[in-house]
């Protein structure tokens, strides 16, 4: 309508019950409150075209009320509530059928009058609090999809949340997300992760490449994913369960658990070994209660191995080893103290490693980033407590090696992007780590950039990241002549330029750290706070 503008949010209903169309329902809603129909308690229908634009048409016929902001509820129309539907709406619908929509609309009008008219029935006064603004809810300029729709379930509704609900169909960040954790976790599903099978018949590294898809699984449960009601999230979640089903069925496999028949000093126990307490870390908090005896059991088992191999480690293993142990439960927190003190002082932070040293090999990024997420627990916990449990006070203040941390990292990501071959599992992981440090898209100009072209080049049309299908021969090459891409390469970029994109999105909670660099001019300097940056740190 030229005088009205519209929003319609689906309300998800969250009983489960389904009752049949009413077989005579009623017209279009009329403006009077007693004359609107009511939808039937627990029943969902299918909402078309005609039935949204009898909301709009409905909306349109309560200029006359004496507020700007008005609330219908409708129920489906039967083919003759349709036909009045049609003939009472004037102009465009405001949103396009959606394919599963639920049994009540709320549409929300607001009035572009300047003021009341006496009798008139036109009113721009200010909307009742609680209620969303026409800046809050904006007229998309194309027709809605059903992905462009947020589901608001109704509960929230009356607790007062709608205001909320808008504001995520105005930014779809979350359903974007959604939406790549599904192409992921279906490219994932179709490839087979057997360890084993990996092992024996690919030559490859058989239960990293099973962690790093029971990590992808881990990702997709979290709660920020969970509780969204977009369809894509309803599907993930379908694709979650799946997966960790299959999880499961592969420990129980026959050979699985055979790392415990390994002395420590192996190369099988040196390769497995990680990736064997983070896969039984990880089905723990997806699957609590298959298969875990026997994983605990070996573990234990298997525990002053670890310990005893330690030795042997660099210094981003042994603390990353310290933590997912401590994690575990397998140590305390004394133990866990000890074994960081004794591995920090050989740590890239300590020794203060120049960019050209992390250039010389292609592995040494990785070094940093991997004593970043020991340190930070994963982004859980800040910098500078980390580096308390490691004795960091020993080699300097927290905030010299935040400000050292934070330079490198961001100075390793502007030359991996400038290279004409963009390492995305690399940049990716260095972007987790400055998410990890507390970094947000509005603090950074780097992280907003490096997020927008992770999503623009890195991301494949099977749902998968990078693009390895150009290296395969001379990967196979140097690891093997049947060496799979798409599992060494693909899967690995696919878990952490996804978990970057998650853990860097507008809306994260930050952790407790110390403030990122401020750029004036060649110097930089720093201040401990506990709240998140405000500058542009690159």
């Amino acid at each position: 309508q030229d005088a009205t503008r519209c929003s319609v949010v689906y309300l998800h209903e969250e009983d489960t019950s389904v009752d049949p169309p009413p077989q005579d329902a009623a017209p279009a809603p009329a403006a009077s409150k007693d004359r609107r129909p009511k939808a039937p308690k627990g029943s969902r229908h299918e909402l078309d075209q005609a039935t949204i634009a009898a909301a709009a048409a409905a909306a349109s016929m309560a200029k006359g009320k004496a507020k700007v902001t008005t609330t219908t509820t409708i129920a489906t129309t039967t083919a003759k509530a349709k036909q009045a539907a049609a003939a009472g709406a004037k102009g465009k619908p405001v949103a396009a059928a959606a394919a599963r929509a639920k049994p009540r609309v709320r549409v929300t009008t607001t009035s572009k009058e300047p003021s009341c008219q006496a009798g008139e029935g036109t009113c721009a006064a200010t909307p009742t609090p609680g209620e969303p603004s026409l800046k809050e809810a904006p007229v998309p300029e194309r027709a809605l999809g059903l992905c462009d729709l947020e589901l608001v379930p109704a509960r929230a509704l009356k607790e007062g949340a709608m205001t909320e609900g808008l504001r995520l169909m105005k930014n779809n960040e979350w359903n974007q997300l959604a939406r790549l954790f599904c192409k992921a976790l279906e490219f994932a599903l179709s490839l087979d992760l057997d360890p084993q099978r990996l092992r024996n018949e690919l030559g490859m590294k058989g239960m990293k490449h099973f962690t790093e898809f029971a990590s992808l699984l881990h990702l997709a449960t979290d709660s920020r994913l969970a509780n969204l009601t977009h369809p894509a999230a309803r599907r993930l979640r379908l694709l979650v369960r799946n997966g960790t089903q299959r999880a499961v069925k592969t420990t129980q496999k026959s050979g699985f658990h055979s790392l415990r028949d390994f002395d420590a000093t192996s190369p099988r126990f040196r390769q497995d070994s990680m990736s064997y307490l983070r896969a039984s870390w990880l089905l723990e908090q997806l699957a609590p209660s298959q298969g875990q005896a026997t994983f605990k059991e070996n573990i234990h088992r298997i525990k002053d191995d670890v310990i005893k191999h330690l030795s042997s480690r660099g210094p981003d293993q042994r603390l990353r080893f310290a933590h997912l142990m401590l994690e575990m439960g397998l140590i305390d927190v004394a133990e866990y103290r000890k074994l960081s003190q004794e591995a920090f002082p050989h740590s890239t932070m300590v020794l203060k490693r120049p960019i050209i040293w992390f250039l010389k090999y292609p592995d040494r990024p990785y070094d940093i980033t991997h004593e970043v997420f020991a340190l930070t627990a994963n982004g859980k916990r800040s910098l500078a407590k980390g580096l308390a449990d490691a004795g960091g006070e020993r080699f300097g203040k927290a905030k010299d090696f935040f400000d050292y941390t934070w330079k490198t990292l961001s100075k390793l990501i502007a030359t991996y992007m400038s290279a004409k071959e963009v390492r995305w599992d690399i940049v990716c992981e260095l972007l987790e780590c400055l998410t990890e440090l507390g970094g947000r898209p509005r603090h950074s100009k780097l992280i907003r950039r490096v997020r927008e072209l992770v999503v623009e080049q890195a991301a494949n049309p099977d749902g998968s990241f990078g693009d390895y299908a150009r290296m395969e021969d001379i990967m196979r090459a140097q690891r093997g002549p049947k060496y799979d891409v798409r599992i060494g390469g693909n899967l690995h970029t696919t878990l952490v330029c996804l978990e970057a994109l998650l853990h860097s999105t507008s809306h994260s909670p930050s952790v407790t750290f110390v403030r990122a660099p401020k750029s004036d001019g060649d110097r930089l300097t720093t201040t401990v706070t506990s709240t998140a940056p405000k500058s542009d740190a690159q």
